[in-house]
């Protein structure tokens, strides 16, 4: 009984260190002034590779996974995104690679209009700090291509007292653009807790369609954490059950130029049901277009299954903005599934290592 209460206060003083950290470099990054968006997903830990390149091979085997995003349904612009990744760690070397896959389109009134494809290549590496601590380090090369519909737009040239008259004789530039990318990030985890930053577009890529000037994609900067909270304990020895039975406090803050956003929140787990719920905002600060307003964004909930190997995740934002909150609902699905390569020839039984993976949730 006096182990169990130990751990139980070990376990909250463990969460309140995770929380320390991930706030005080959330506040150095309040004086970063960086800016347009990137994709920002619910779930973002159902896409590892795009939360972190240092979670490729974060779950010590073969993975593939794959994530839709439908964003603001029932407005006249609205983003609709899809992410495809694969990940595989070698035993031997601790080394991973994967790829990534993302496009994202933005429609104007039921007309798609921007196209970005992201095309990337991924690689991490593992060391070992202690039996119990391990550290992450990733890196991600690949290249954006951007496409933009000139032709879906109208130019002043074209209309007239009867209206439109017919094609621009403006001189259109290039429809598309291409540019290199690189990612690169750090990971710190334990079997209970984990703290990872990340940075995006470390080239800051020139997105613009025009010859002169530019448009830059800013760097992204993440900084996500969680802690495992057990709500099973072996009855003997009081050892936590951290897999199956227990409570998953997770944050997430990203700046990507002038915008950032902090996300809260955390999951139920009784397997093999999972359930999560999530705050986005800013509340501490004021909003840029209306001083009076507090800079709230939107509430998610999630629903998430996992059958033997298979993992299934629906999530449904509800927008908190000045949005209208009929018009401007967020839904997102996931799936992923670990392929299981490293299964040992039965031929040559040898030890199996016990391994440190990182408690954080794949839904």
């Amino acid at each position: 009984m006096n182990l169990l209460c130990k751990y139980n206060l070990n376990h909250f003083k463990g969460l309140s260190l995770v929380l320390k950290i991930l706030l005080s470099l959330l506040c150095y990054f309040q004086k970063v002034e960086v800016c347009a968006q990137d994709v920002q997903l619910t779930q973002a830990n159902a896409s590892p590779l795009y939360l972190n390149p240092a979670l490729t091979g974060s779950n010590y085997d073969m993975r593939a996974a794959v994530s839709y995003r439908n964003q603001w349904v029932g407005l006249p612009a609205n983003f609709q995104t899809y992410l495809a990744s694969f990940d595989y760690f070698h035993e031997k070397s601790r080394m991973s690679v994967g790829s990534l896959i993302i496009q994202d389109q933005r429609f104007d009134s039921g007309n798609k209009r921007l196209t970005e494809l992201s095309l990337i290549s991924s690689a991490s590496y593992l060391l070992e700090i202690n039996k119990d601590l391990h550290l992450s380090v990733g890196l991600q090369v690949g290249v954006i291509q951007g496409s933009l519909d000139f032709y879906g737009f109208i130019f002043s040239d074209q209309l007239d007292d009867k209206g439109i008259t017919g094609p621009s004789l403006e001189n259109l530039p290039s429809t598309n653009v291409f540019n290199p990318d690189v990612n690169a990030g750090i990971l710190l985890f334990n079997k209970q807790y984990w703290f990872g930053f990340s940075a995006y577009h470390l080239t800051t890529p020139n997105i613009s369609f025009l010859s002169e000037g530019g448009i830059t994609k800013p760097i992204r900067y993440n900084l996500n954490a969680g802690y495992v909270i057990p709500l099973k304990y072996n009855k003997r020895y009081g050892v936590p059950n951290l897999k199956n039975y227990n409570v998953t406090v997770t944050g997430l803050y990203q700046r990507e130029g002038n915008a950032q956003q902090f996300t809260i929140g955390g999951y139920y787990t009784n397997m093999p049901i999972i359930v999560g719920f999530w705050y986005r905002g800013m509340p501490f600060l004021k909003n840029a277009s209306d001083y009076e307003q507090i800079n709230h964004d939107a509430v998610a909930f999630l629903f998430g299954l996992r059958v033997k190997k298979f993992q299934f995740g629906y999530s449904f934002d509800y927008s908190l903005s000045k949005l209208p909150s009929g018009q401007s609902l967020s839904h997102e699905i996931s799936l992923a599934y670990p392929l299981h390569s490293y299964d040992e020839n039965p031929k040559k039984p040898k030890k199996k290592k016990t391994k440190v993976i990182c408690p954080l949730p794949t839904i």
